[in-house]
């Protein structure tokens, strides 16, 4: 589970690797943030951009787990953010 910290990793597709090297067959992998995608780009656009990344679409982080991961949660609404897969 990683919450409310994605956009800090620089490198997404290497700690998606990372991560799915470490869970076991069957392990549960989750990025979420109690804000929506939009609300949580700005704050780091105003005052964070120099240590976050902006926090890609859920489609676009789908595809990167899907090598290593069923998505079977992906929602990205007014409210949250959510993106989760079971490891194949």
């Amino acid at each position: 589970m990683i919450y409310n910290a994605f956009p800090h990793f620089i490198n997404c597709e290497k700690i998606v690797e990372n991560l799915a090297k470490a869970l076991k067959q069957g392990g549960r992998f989750t990025v979420a943030h109690g804000l929506s995608k939009s609300e949580l780009d700005k704050i780091h656009f105003q005052s964070a951009g120099n240590v976050s990344t902006v926090l890609p679409e859920a489609e676009e982080l789908a595809s990167l787990l899907t090598p290593y991961f069923d998505v079977d949660v992906m929602i990205s609404d007014d409210t949250m953010y959510i993106v989760s897969g079971i490891k194949k």
